[in-house]
Protein backbone atom coordinates (compact mmCIF):
# COMPACT_ATOMS: atom_id res chain seq x y z
CA UNK A 1 0.00 0.00 0.00
CA UNK A 2 1.85 3.13 -1.34
CA UNK A 3 0.95 6.41 0.48
CA UNK A 4 1.81 9.93 -0.92
CA UNK A 5 2.09 12.50 2.13
CA UNK A 6 -1.52 12.02 3.89
CA UNK A 7 -3.07 9.89 1.01
CA UNK A 8 -3.15 6.11 0.31
CA UNK A 9 -2.96 4.73 -3.68
CA UNK A 10 -6.05 2.36 -3.88
CA UNK A 11 -5.92 1.23 -7.50
CA UNK A 12 -4.63 2.56 -10.72
CA UNK A 13 -6.59 4.40 -13.33
CA UNK A 14 -7.39 3.23 -16.92
CA UNK A 15 -5.12 5.18 -19.04
CA UNK A 16 -6.83 6.78 -21.92
CA UNK A 17 -7.71 3.94 -23.42
CA UNK A 18 -10.63 5.22 -25.83
CA UNK A 19 -7.90 5.75 -28.40
CA UNK A 20 -5.71 8.48 -27.16
CA UNK A 21 -1.73 7.63 -27.14
CA UNK A 22 -0.23 7.04 -23.19
CA UNK A 23 1.40 9.95 -21.93
CA UNK A 24 4.29 9.68 -18.94
CA UNK A 25 1.35 10.73 -16.51
CA UNK A 26 0.43 8.20 -14.12
CA UNK A 27 -3.30 8.68 -12.66
CA UNK A 28 -4.43 6.42 -9.35
CA UNK A 29 -7.25 6.74 -7.29
CA UNK A 30 -6.50 7.59 -4.05
CA UNK A 31 -8.39 8.41 -0.31
CA UNK A 32 -7.15 10.88 2.15
CA UNK A 33 -6.83 8.66 5.14
CA UNK A 34 -7.53 11.15 7.41
CA UNK A 35 -10.60 12.59 6.46
CA UNK A 36 -11.64 9.59 4.34
CA UNK A 37 -12.56 12.19 1.03
CA UNK A 38 -11.55 10.34 -2.53
CA UNK A 39 -9.20 11.64 -4.85
CA UNK A 40 -7.18 11.58 -8.42
CA UNK A 41 -3.39 10.97 -7.38
CA UNK A 42 -1.07 12.11 -10.41
CA UNK A 43 2.56 10.84 -10.68
CA UNK A 44 4.58 13.44 -12.49
CA UNK A 45 7.69 13.06 -15.04
CA UNK A 46 10.68 14.35 -13.57
CA UNK A 47 11.41 18.22 -14.29
CA UNK A 48 7.45 18.05 -15.17
CA UNK A 49 5.66 21.69 -15.01
CA UNK A 50 2.18 22.29 -14.44
CA UNK A 51 0.46 24.98 -16.04
CA UNK A 52 -1.87 27.50 -15.90
CA UNK A 53 -5.32 26.64 -15.72
CA UNK A 54 -8.37 29.24 -16.59
CA UNK A 55 -10.79 29.79 -14.35
CA UNK A 56 -14.26 27.22 -15.36
CA UNK A 57 -16.72 25.73 -13.85
CA UNK A 58 -16.48 22.97 -15.76
CA UNK A 59 -12.97 21.55 -14.63
CA UNK A 60 -11.79 20.03 -11.17
CA UNK A 61 -8.76 21.85 -10.05
CA UNK A 62 -5.42 20.65 -8.93
CA UNK A 63 -5.76 20.67 -4.86
CA UNK A 64 -2.36 19.95 -3.77
CA UNK A 65 0.62 19.12 -5.02
CA UNK A 66 4.39 17.56 -3.56
CA UNK A 67 7.09 14.77 -3.34
CA UNK A 68 7.46 11.61 -2.21
CA UNK A 69 10.38 9.89 -2.09
CA UNK A 70 11.69 11.75 -4.98
CA UNK A 71 8.76 11.59 -7.08
CA UNK A 72 6.69 14.58 -7.51
CA UNK A 73 2.83 14.00 -7.67
CA UNK A 74 -0.29 16.06 -8.27
CA UNK A 75 -4.09 15.79 -6.25
CA UNK A 76 -7.75 17.10 -7.20
CA UNK A 77 -9.64 15.90 -4.50
CA UNK A 78 -13.16 14.52 -5.45
CA UNK A 79 -16.52 14.54 -3.72
CA UNK A 80 -17.70 11.62 -1.74
CA UNK A 81 -20.71 11.26 -4.27
CA UNK A 82 -18.66 11.47 -7.62
CA UNK A 83 -18.65 8.71 -10.02
CA UNK A 84 -17.10 8.21 -13.68
CA UNK A 85 -18.90 9.44 -16.60
CA UNK A 86 -21.34 7.07 -18.44
CA UNK A 87 -23.84 8.80 -20.15
CA UNK A 88 -22.64 10.10 -23.87
CA UNK A 89 -24.57 13.19 -24.34
CA UNK A 90 -24.09 14.38 -20.81
CA UNK A 91 -20.18 13.70 -21.10
CA UNK A 92 -20.02 15.28 -24.27
CA UNK A 93 -21.77 18.46 -23.33
CA UNK A 94 -19.56 18.83 -19.78
CA UNK A 95 -16.08 17.49 -21.66
CA UNK A 96 -17.44 20.32 -24.69
CA UNK A 97 -17.43 23.06 -22.23
CA UNK A 98 -14.72 22.49 -19.83
CA UNK A 99 -12.44 22.35 -23.28
CA UNK A 100 -13.97 25.36 -25.03
CA UNK A 101 -12.91 27.20 -21.65
CA UNK A 102 -9.37 25.57 -22.44
CA UNK A 103 -8.95 26.50 -25.89
CA UNK A 104 -10.29 30.00 -25.84
CA UNK A 105 -7.13 30.02 -23.37
CA UNK A 106 -4.62 28.85 -25.68
CA UNK A 107 -4.13 25.65 -23.64
CA UNK A 108 -5.14 22.21 -24.82
CA UNK A 109 -5.52 19.88 -22.53
CA UNK A 110 -3.84 16.71 -23.82
CA UNK A 111 -5.11 13.74 -21.60
CA UNK A 112 -8.83 13.60 -22.43
CA UNK A 113 -9.86 10.21 -21.24
CA UNK A 114 -13.29 8.08 -19.19
CA UNK A 115 -10.78 8.28 -16.61
CA UNK A 116 -10.35 12.01 -16.53
CA UNK A 117 -14.29 13.07 -16.88
CA UNK A 118 -16.60 12.65 -13.68
CA UNK A 119 -19.95 12.86 -12.65
CA UNK A 120 -19.73 15.74 -9.60
CA UNK A 121 -23.43 17.39 -8.41
CA UNK A 122 -25.49 16.08 -11.59
CA UNK A 123 -22.61 17.54 -14.13
CA UNK A 124 -19.91 15.90 -16.09
CA UNK A 125 -16.52 18.33 -15.22
CA UNK A 126 -12.98 17.67 -16.66
CA UNK A 127 -10.06 16.71 -14.52
CA UNK A 128 -6.17 16.65 -15.09
CA UNK A 129 -5.74 20.15 -16.96
CA UNK A 130 -2.48 21.63 -16.81
CA UNK A 131 -0.16 18.33 -16.55
CA UNK A 132 2.64 17.12 -19.12
CA UNK A 133 0.59 14.50 -20.39
CA UNK A 134 2.13 14.94 -24.14
CA UNK A 135 4.70 17.10 -26.27
CA UNK A 136 3.02 18.95 -29.28
CA UNK A 137 -0.77 18.57 -28.11
CA UNK A 138 -3.31 20.63 -30.57
CA UNK A 139 -6.86 21.79 -30.05
CA UNK A 140 -7.77 18.91 -32.86
CA UNK A 141 -6.35 15.90 -30.39
CA UNK A 142 -8.35 16.71 -27.46
CA UNK A 143 -11.49 16.83 -29.96
CA UNK A 144 -10.36 13.50 -31.11
CA UNK A 145 -9.58 11.94 -27.94
CA UNK A 146 -13.23 13.25 -26.73
CA UNK A 147 -15.29 11.42 -30.38
CA UNK A 148 -13.73 7.78 -28.97
CA UNK A 149 -14.27 8.34 -25.60
CA UNK A 150 -17.57 9.21 -26.66
CA UNK A 151 -17.77 5.76 -28.92
CA UNK A 152 -16.56 3.90 -26.00
CA UNK A 153 -19.27 5.01 -23.63
CA UNK A 154 -21.89 3.93 -26.23
CA UNK A 155 -23.89 6.10 -29.13
CA UNK A 156 -22.11 9.17 -30.10
CA UNK A 157 -25.38 12.57 -30.57
CA UNK A 158 -25.97 12.75 -33.69
CA UNK A 159 -25.47 16.32 -33.82
CA UNK A 160 -21.22 15.33 -33.03
CA UNK A 161 -21.11 13.42 -35.96
CA UNK A 162 -18.53 15.41 -37.59
CA UNK A 163 -16.85 16.37 -34.20
CA UNK A 164 -13.25 15.54 -35.53
CA UNK A 165 -13.89 18.64 -37.85
CA UNK A 166 -15.18 20.70 -35.65
CA UNK A 167 -14.37 23.23 -32.61
CA UNK A 168 -15.02 22.76 -29.21
CA UNK A 169 -17.32 26.12 -29.54
CA UNK A 170 -18.67 24.74 -32.79
CA UNK A 171 -19.33 21.35 -31.34
CA UNK A 172 -21.28 23.02 -28.38
CA UNK A 173 -23.56 25.18 -30.16
CA UNK A 174 -24.82 22.37 -32.54
CA UNK A 175 -25.18 20.27 -29.31
CA UNK A 176 -26.97 22.93 -27.57
CA UNK A 177 -28.92 23.90 -30.57
CA UNK A 178 -33.08 23.40 -30.30
CA UNK A 179 -34.52 20.86 -32.63
CA UNK A 180 -35.73 22.08 -35.61
CA UNK A 181 -39.40 22.05 -36.13
CA UNK A 182 -41.03 19.10 -37.92
CA UNK A 183 -42.04 20.22 -41.38
CA UNK A 184 -45.48 20.51 -42.00
CA UNK A 185 -47.02 18.69 -45.12
CA UNK A 186 -48.90 20.65 -48.05
CA UNK A 187 -52.14 19.67 -47.99
CA UNK A 188 -52.97 18.67 -51.17
CA UNK A 189 -56.86 20.49 -52.77
CA UNK A 190 -59.40 17.79 -54.10
CA UNK A 191 -59.63 18.37 -58.05
CA UNK A 192 -63.41 18.16 -58.87
CA UNK A 193 -64.23 15.11 -61.10
CA UNK A 194 -65.41 15.93 -64.96
CA UNK A 195 -67.88 13.74 -66.27
CA UNK A 196 -68.46 13.32 -69.67
CA UNK A 197 -71.54 15.39 -71.21
CA UNK A 198 -74.45 12.78 -71.71
CA UNK A 199 -73.95 12.37 -75.66
CA UNK A 200 -75.56 9.07 -75.88
CA UNK A 201 -79.40 7.61 -75.68
CA UNK A 202 -80.15 4.15 -74.51
CA UNK A 203 -82.86 3.01 -76.51
CA UNK A 204 -84.27 -0.42 -75.08
CA UNK A 205 -85.35 -2.74 -77.72
CA UNK A 206 -88.81 -4.22 -77.81
CA UNK A 207 -89.29 -7.37 -76.08
CA UNK A 208 -89.44 -10.83 -78.08
CA UNK A 209 -90.38 -14.03 -77.14
CA UNK A 210 -88.61 -16.38 -74.86
CA UNK A 211 -88.14 -18.86 -77.71
CA UNK A 212 -86.54 -16.60 -79.72
CA UNK A 213 -82.70 -16.28 -79.08
CA UNK A 214 -81.25 -12.45 -78.06
CA UNK A 215 -80.33 -10.55 -80.34
CA UNK A 216 -77.62 -7.64 -79.92
CA UNK A 217 -78.75 -4.31 -79.98
CA UNK A 218 -76.66 -1.15 -80.87
CA UNK A 219 -77.62 1.81 -78.97
CA UNK A 220 -78.46 5.28 -81.17
CA UNK A 221 -75.81 7.57 -80.40
CA UNK A 222 -76.76 11.37 -80.55
CA UNK A 223 -73.11 13.87 -80.65
CA UNK A 224 -74.10 17.63 -79.15
CA UNK A 225 -71.75 19.73 -77.96
CA UNK A 226 -73.76 21.02 -74.78
CA UNK A 227 -72.30 23.43 -72.48
CA UNK A 228 -72.22 22.76 -68.77
CA UNK A 229 -74.96 19.72 -68.84
CA UNK A 230 -77.39 20.03 -66.04
CA UNK A 231 -79.06 16.93 -64.85
CA UNK A 232 -82.16 17.06 -63.96
CA UNK A 233 -84.09 14.46 -61.43
CA UNK A 234 -85.81 12.27 -62.83
CA UNK A 235 -89.45 10.95 -62.14
CA UNK A 236 -90.39 8.25 -60.34
CA UNK A 237 -91.41 5.29 -62.52
CA UNK A 238 -94.39 3.09 -62.09
CA UNK A 239 -93.76 -0.14 -60.02
CA UNK A 240 -94.08 -3.10 -62.85
CA UNK A 241 -95.35 -6.00 -61.57
CA UNK A 242 -93.13 -8.96 -61.57
CA UNK A 243 -95.59 -11.60 -62.67
CA UNK A 244 -96.88 -9.70 -65.66
CA UNK A 245 -93.45 -8.66 -66.71
CA UNK A 246 -91.98 -10.49 -69.58
CA UNK A 247 -88.33 -11.80 -69.80
CA UNK A 248 -86.00 -9.37 -70.97
CA UNK A 249 -83.56 -10.44 -73.73
CA UNK A 250 -80.10 -10.20 -73.32
CA UNK A 251 -78.20 -6.77 -73.61
CA UNK A 252 -75.01 -6.34 -76.35
CA UNK A 253 -71.92 -4.98 -74.32
CA UNK A 254 -71.94 -2.04 -75.88
CA UNK A 255 -74.88 -0.76 -74.33
CA UNK A 256 -74.80 2.19 -71.77
CA UNK A 257 -76.64 0.89 -68.54
CA UNK A 258 -77.85 3.65 -66.34
CA UNK A 259 -79.19 2.47 -62.59
CA UNK A 260 -80.39 4.98 -60.29
CA UNK A 261 -79.95 8.16 -60.22
CA UNK A 262 -76.34 10.48 -60.36
CA UNK A 263 -74.46 10.99 -56.88
CA UNK A 264 -75.56 14.31 -55.37
CA UNK A 265 -71.85 15.62 -54.91
CA UNK A 266 -70.93 14.74 -58.42
CA UNK A 267 -74.22 16.81 -59.20
CA UNK A 268 -73.33 19.69 -57.16
CA UNK A 269 -69.82 19.96 -59.34
CA UNK A 270 -70.99 19.71 -62.01
CA UNK A 271 -73.91 22.51 -61.74
CA UNK A 272 -71.37 25.07 -59.21
CA UNK A 273 -68.00 24.30 -58.49
CA UNK A 274 -68.83 26.77 -55.31
CA UNK A 275 -69.42 24.17 -51.84
CA UNK A 276 -73.20 23.80 -51.60
CA UNK A 277 -74.36 25.46 -48.12
CA UNK A 278 -74.75 22.56 -45.49
CA UNK A 279 -78.19 21.69 -44.38
CA UNK A 280 -79.79 22.61 -41.22
CA UNK A 281 -79.95 19.28 -38.58
CA UNK A 282 -82.70 17.56 -38.48
CA UNK A 283 -84.01 17.32 -35.48
CA UNK A 284 -86.48 14.26 -34.80
CA UNK A 285 -89.34 14.79 -32.99
CA UNK A 286 -89.52 13.13 -29.38
CA UNK A 287 -90.84 10.02 -28.41
CA UNK A 288 -93.67 11.21 -26.09
CA UNK A 289 -94.31 8.06 -23.64
CA UNK A 290 -97.63 8.16 -21.14
CA UNK A 291 -99.14 11.48 -22.49
CA UNK A 292 -102.05 11.90 -24.71
CA UNK A 293 -101.89 8.27 -26.04
CA UNK A 294 -103.05 6.40 -23.19
CA UNK A 295 -107.04 6.26 -22.31
CA UNK A 296 -108.41 8.44 -19.21
CA UNK A 297 -107.41 6.91 -16.10
CA UNK A 298 -109.96 6.64 -13.09
CA UNK A 299 -109.10 6.27 -9.77
CA UNK A 300 -111.08 3.75 -7.82
CA UNK A 301 -113.52 4.83 -5.89
CA UNK A 302 -112.63 5.28 -2.04
CA UNK A 303 -113.18 2.79 0.51
CA UNK A 304 -114.02 3.19 4.06
CA UNK A 305 -112.45 0.98 6.86
CA UNK A 306 -114.45 1.40 10.40
CA UNK A 307 -112.93 0.13 13.30
CA UNK A 308 -113.37 0.45 16.88
CA UNK A 309 -110.03 1.62 18.60
CA UNK A 310 -109.35 1.24 21.86
CA UNK A 311 -109.74 4.49 24.16
CA UNK A 312 -106.26 5.66 24.79
CA UNK A 313 -105.51 6.00 28.42
CA UNK A 314 -102.89 8.40 29.24
CA UNK A 315 -100.15 7.38 31.94
CA UNK A 316 -100.65 8.71 35.57
CA UNK A 317 -99.30 11.73 35.89
CA UNK A 318 -95.82 11.04 38.19
CA UNK A 319 -95.51 13.67 41.06
CA UNK A 320 -92.83 16.06 40.90
CA UNK A 321 -90.10 15.68 42.59
CA UNK A 322 -89.38 18.51 45.11
CA UNK A 323 -85.72 19.89 44.40
CA UNK A 324 -84.30 20.43 47.68
CA UNK A 325 -81.50 23.29 47.49
CA UNK A 326 -77.82 22.18 47.61
CA UNK A 327 -76.32 22.79 50.77
CA UNK A 328 -73.54 25.63 50.93
CA UNK A 329 -70.09 24.88 51.72
CA UNK A 330 -69.68 25.08 54.94
CA UNK A 331 -67.24 28.29 55.83
CA UNK A 332 -63.13 26.97 56.63
CA UNK A 333 -62.73 27.09 60.08
CA UNK A 334 -59.54 28.48 61.30
CA UNK A 335 -57.99 25.35 62.19
CA UNK A 336 -58.17 24.32 57.85
CA UNK A 337 -60.21 21.26 58.88
CA UNK A 338 -61.43 19.09 56.37
CA UNK A 339 -64.78 18.72 55.04
CA UNK A 340 -66.25 15.84 53.29
CA UNK A 341 -69.41 15.64 50.95
CA UNK A 342 -71.07 12.52 49.68
CA UNK A 343 -74.54 11.07 49.00
CA UNK A 344 -76.91 9.29 50.70
CA UNK A 345 -78.81 6.44 49.57
CA UNK A 346 -82.52 8.92 49.13
CA UNK A 347 -80.20 11.11 46.65
CA UNK A 348 -79.84 13.56 49.06
CA UNK A 349 -75.89 15.51 50.29
CA UNK A 350 -74.44 14.11 53.05
CA UNK A 351 -71.59 16.57 54.71
CA UNK A 352 -69.58 14.92 57.28
CA UNK A 353 -66.68 17.03 59.04
CA UNK A 354 -63.12 15.44 60.88
CA UNK A 355 -63.41 15.01 64.26
CA UNK A 356 -62.07 17.49 66.26
CA UNK A 357 -58.46 17.53 67.29
CA UNK A 358 -57.47 15.35 63.75
CA UNK A 359 -57.04 17.16 61.55
CA UNK A 360 -53.91 17.35 59.65
CA UNK A 361 -51.53 20.52 60.18
CA UNK A 362 -51.52 23.21 57.65
CA UNK A 363 -49.24 22.88 55.03
CA UNK A 364 -47.47 26.44 56.13
CA UNK A 365 -46.87 25.21 58.97
CA UNK A 366 -45.07 22.27 57.72
CA UNK A 367 -43.22 24.00 55.35
CA UNK A 368 -41.45 26.46 57.19
CA UNK A 369 -39.65 23.50 59.87
CA UNK A 370 -38.35 21.68 56.06
CA UNK A 371 -37.31 24.83 54.72
CA UNK A 372 -34.93 25.81 57.90
CA UNK A 373 -33.71 22.12 57.90
CA UNK A 374 -32.87 22.44 54.32
CA UNK A 375 -30.95 25.81 54.65
CA UNK A 376 -28.91 23.92 57.88
CA UNK A 377 -27.84 20.92 55.91
CA UNK A 378 -26.12 23.40 52.60
CA UNK A 379 -24.39 24.96 55.02
CA UNK A 380 -23.06 22.05 56.68
CA UNK A 381 -22.23 21.15 53.17
CA UNK A 382 -20.32 23.75 52.41
CA UNK A 383 -18.35 23.92 55.51
CA UNK A 384 -17.48 20.28 55.53
CA UNK A 385 -16.57 20.71 51.76
CA UNK A 386 -13.97 23.89 52.31
CA UNK A 387 -12.15 22.09 55.36
CA UNK A 388 -11.42 18.77 53.70
CA UNK A 389 -10.18 20.98 51.15
CA UNK A 390 -8.01 22.87 52.93
CA UNK A 391 -6.61 20.07 54.86
CA UNK A 392 -5.97 17.56 51.98
CA UNK A 393 -2.60 17.82 50.59
CA UNK A 394 -1.77 19.36 47.22
CA UNK A 395 -1.42 16.17 44.69
CA UNK A 396 0.70 16.15 41.90
CA UNK A 397 -1.56 16.42 38.81
CA UNK A 398 -1.26 13.52 36.68
CA UNK A 399 -3.86 12.18 34.05
CA UNK A 400 -3.70 8.79 31.97
CA UNK A 401 -1.60 5.98 31.13
CA UNK A 402 -2.46 4.75 27.65
CA UNK A 403 -1.32 0.91 26.99
CA UNK A 404 0.50 0.73 23.27
CA UNK A 405 0.26 -2.84 21.47
CA UNK A 406 1.77 -3.76 18.64
CA UNK A 407 0.85 -6.94 16.17
CA UNK A 408 2.80 -8.71 13.32
CA UNK A 409 6.22 -8.16 13.26
CA UNK A 410 8.58 -8.07 15.84
CA UNK A 411 9.24 -3.91 15.75
CA UNK A 412 9.94 -1.06 17.97
CA UNK A 413 7.46 1.55 17.34
CA UNK A 414 8.42 5.21 17.77
CA UNK A 415 5.52 7.34 19.12
CA UNK A 416 6.64 10.65 18.35
CA UNK A 417 3.96 13.90 19.10
CA UNK A 418 2.95 15.81 16.41
CA UNK A 419 0.54 18.07 17.65
CA UNK A 420 -0.95 18.72 21.64
CA UNK A 421 -3.52 20.55 22.99
CA UNK A 422 -2.84 24.12 23.91
CA UNK A 423 -1.05 24.36 27.79
CA UNK A 424 0.04 20.66 27.71
CA UNK A 425 3.69 19.97 28.67
CA UNK A 426 4.74 18.09 25.36
CA UNK A 427 5.11 20.22 22.21
CA UNK A 428 5.62 19.26 18.70
CA UNK A 429 8.11 16.45 17.75
CA UNK A 430 8.44 15.50 21.41
CA UNK A 431 9.01 11.23 21.75
CA UNK A 432 6.32 10.22 23.94
CA UNK A 433 8.06 6.59 23.90
CA UNK A 434 8.13 3.15 22.18
CA UNK A 435 5.55 0.75 21.46
CA UNK A 436 4.33 -1.96 22.78
CA UNK A 437 4.59 -0.56 26.70
CA UNK A 438 2.11 2.01 28.52
CA UNK A 439 2.77 5.53 27.79
CA UNK A 440 2.33 8.25 29.76
CA UNK A 441 0.42 11.37 29.07
CA UNK A 442 -0.41 14.65 30.87
CA UNK A 443 -3.09 16.24 32.48
CA UNK A 444 -3.98 18.44 29.82
CA UNK A 445 -6.99 17.59 27.95
CA UNK A 446 -7.73 17.30 24.56
CA UNK A 447 -6.84 15.64 21.29
CA UNK A 448 -3.09 14.41 20.67
CA UNK A 449 -2.17 13.80 17.14
CA UNK A 450 0.54 11.47 17.02
CA UNK A 451 3.28 9.92 14.76
CA UNK A 452 3.29 6.11 14.58
CA UNK A 453 6.97 5.32 12.92
CA UNK A 454 8.98 1.75 12.39
CA UNK A 455 12.17 0.87 10.76
CA UNK A 456 11.05 -0.39 7.20
CA UNK A 457 7.91 1.15 7.57
CA UNK A 458 6.04 4.41 5.92
CA UNK A 459 4.73 6.63 9.22
CA UNK A 460 1.21 6.72 10.17
CA UNK A 461 -0.62 9.51 12.23
CA UNK A 462 -3.34 8.58 14.55
CA UNK A 463 -5.65 11.07 17.12
CA UNK A 464 -5.87 10.21 20.80
CA UNK A 465 -7.88 12.24 22.87
CA UNK A 466 -7.57 12.53 26.62
CA UNK A 467 -8.79 11.82 29.03
CA UNK A 468 -8.98 7.71 28.15
CA UNK A 469 -7.20 4.86 29.24
CA UNK A 470 -7.98 3.17 26.04
CA UNK A 471 -5.89 0.99 24.39
CA UNK A 472 -4.09 1.88 21.04
CA UNK A 473 -3.59 -1.06 18.59
CA UNK A 474 -0.84 -0.76 15.88
CA UNK A 475 -0.70 -3.52 13.26
CA UNK A 476 2.44 -3.90 10.85
CA UNK A 477 2.31 -5.61 8.16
Amino acid sequence: MRTFGPYVVLQPLPGLDAGATEGPVQALRAVDRLSGMPALLYLLPPGGEIGPVPDSAWLLPLTDTGREAGQPYALTELSPLAAPASNPEQTARGALEALAALHAAGRPHGGVGPAQLWLVDGQVRLAGAGLPWRAGVTPQDDLRDLAATLDHLGVRPAALQRLEQLSAQEALDLLNAPPPPPRARPMRRAQPTREAPASSVAVSPQPQPVSAPPEPVSPVVEVMPPPIPVQERPQASPVPDLQDAAPQPLRGAAEVIVIGEPDPAETTLLADPRPAPAAPPVIPEPIRIGFDDLPPFEPPPPMDFLAEAAPVTAPPPTPPVPVEPAPRAAARTPRNEPVRIGWEEDHSWRVVKAVPGSGRPSARRTALPLAVAGVLVLLGAGYWGYRSASSAPAVAAVCCDVPFQVSGAAAKVQVTVEEAPAGSALKEGSVLGTAPGTLHFPDTPGPYRLRLSAPGYAPMYTVVRMPSSAPVRISLK
